[in-house]
């Protein structure tokens, strides 16, 4: 080869990389993990410390021993916001999927904060409409996706779609008791998990109404007695928003899962001696603690116990007769048991276990009630037709506040606030649970599910893109 030509080649060779761009952050991560996965030739202490993250990070570790196991996967899709990124993968063995994140270090290119993972549900492609759908085309659309999630083993629990008052589509899948050969059916009772925060963000209106609360009413004006003076400070605004600072409640070494709490102030002692996790508004963090201090503030006004206050003011008015706060110890008919992968089944390629006995948190506003799928369509209606509180306090909980992203003061809704409600559940929990309504169309969905979260509100939320088609 002439040296002129090889010259050329170089010069061009070098021209093509200069014109390649970069990979992104989360585009390296992404075909790292690729490469973690089945590779029997990585040391995970170094690893761990190429990435700036302790060798004694548990969770770290526990995603990179989880990666060695899972054998050959391959990316899904992506989604790199700031310094989150977030890789949706597939096992290329069985087509199971789950979501590795990585959450990047400011402090240099490739290094993490965090790692960790969770079983997901397959990635569903919706089918493009043309206009308005049908009502024969609403159905038929979300029978094959609830068929896609059951056949998968995706799904486990009853799904209710409703305009107004009138039933749409109905069906329930799987077992609710897998051990007493109970199937799931229109009355089975789903742990609701922190969908109970609407009862209590709804408490709460109902005291402002009544002129005992505002929203920048502080803790200490109600619990002038709360033995932390820095949360004292804290507005009721800020605990329904999710920006007060306070934690999650089970983490805490003080927290007795099979205990009993009666009232919301008997769960106080838990955290209330805790320093707060940030300045109160200064920033958001999904929180139980806070609105388990909601209920606390509820009772103390309406002189009774947080259970008895959303019996009398919430389940009977909206004709919840389906809902149950009862404790874990007491009896429940026709009660879903919930079925979860083990904590140390990461990715969830295991099968599912049967969790402990279910607990229910009635007793305070952080969620955890029993109700069944047309019980939380009730109350979603009793709302939107101004049965529970006025519509302005209706808009004021559902107004974005300020807090979580797609948040209100105890309520979720859509970018555009087409859908407002709210989902429950956690990954290993065996609890998901999400309902939501179209204020403006009556349109409604609730999807109850005992295993896993995402499954239940990934379903959901499928469901809900289809709900906003509908005039």
């Amino acid at each position: 080869m002439s040296p002129f030509r090889h010259l050329m080649i170089t010069l061009s060779a070098a021209a093509l990389a200069a014109a390649s761009p970069a990979p992104t952050p989360g585009e390296s991560f992404a075909a790292e993990v690729v490469a973690l996965a089945g590779s029997t030739t990585f040391d995970a202490a170094t690893w761990l410390a190429a990435h700036g993250l302790a060798a004694q990070d548990a969770d770290a570790a526990a995603v990179l021993g989880a990666l060695r196991r899972a054998g050959p996967i391959e990316l899904v899709s992506l989604n790199e916001q700031g310094t989150l990124l977030e890789t949706t993968m597939r096992r290329k063995a069985d087509g199971r999927s789950f979501r590795v994140v990585g959450v990047a270090a400011k402090d240099g290119p490739g290094k993490l904060r965090a790692l960790f993972a969770v079983p997901v549900p397959t990635p569903y492609t919706m089918p493009a409409f043309a206009g308005p759908l049908s009502e024969a085309d609403l159905k038929k659309a979300v029978d094959a996706r609830v068929s896609f999630a059951a056949e998968r083993d995706e799904f486990s629990g009853t799904v209710l779609v409703m305009h107004g008052d009138r039933v749409v589509y109905a069906r329930s899948v799987g077992q609710a008791d897998r051990e007493a050969g109970a199937a799931n059916g229109p009355d089975t009772k789903f742990n609701i998990g922190s969908m109970g925060k609407m009862f209590t963000a709804v408490a709460v209106m109902q005291q402002v109404e009544a002129g005992k609360l505002s929203l920048d009413t502080t803790v200490g004006q109600v619990l002038p007695d709360y033995p932390n003076e820095a949360a004292r400070a804290v507005t009721v605004r800020q605990l329904l928003n999710h920006s007060a600072g306070l934690g999650n409640l089970w983490e805490r070494k003080g927290w007795n899962r099979t205990g009993r709490y009666p009232t919301a102030a008997s769960v106080l002692p838990v955290f209330a001696a805790e320093p707060l996790m940030f300045a109160p508004g200064s920033r958001a963090g999904y929180s139980n603690e806070g609105f388990v201090l909601l209920s606390a503030m509820v009772e103390r006004l309406a002189g009774v116990p947080f259970p008895a206050y959303v019996e009398r003011h919430i389940l009977a008015p909206a004709g919840m007769h389906d809902t149950s706060q009862a404790d874990q110890d007491q009896p429940l008919a026709g009660r879903a048991m919930g079925y979860r992968y083990a904590e140390a089944d990461l990715l969830g390629l295991g099968d599912r276990e049967r969790m402990p006995e279910p607990i229910s948190l009635g007793s305070n506003g952080a969620g955890g009630q029993f109700a069944t799928a047309a019980d939380m369509l009730r109350f979603l209606q009793a709302l939107r037709g101004g049965e529970l509180i006025s519509a302005r306090s209706l808009a004021t909980l559902v107004a974005p506040g300020g807090g979580q992203r797609n948040y209100g003061l105890g309520f979720e809704r859509d970018a555009d606030g087409a859908l407002i409600g709210h989902d429950g559940g956690g990954p290993h929990s065996g609890v998901n649970a999400d309902a939501k309504i179209a204020p403006v169309t009556g349109w409604s969905y609730a999807v109850m599910g005992n295993y896993d979260a995402p499954f239940a509100q990934v379903l959901g939320k499928d469901i809900g893109e289809l709900l906003t088609a509908m005039d």
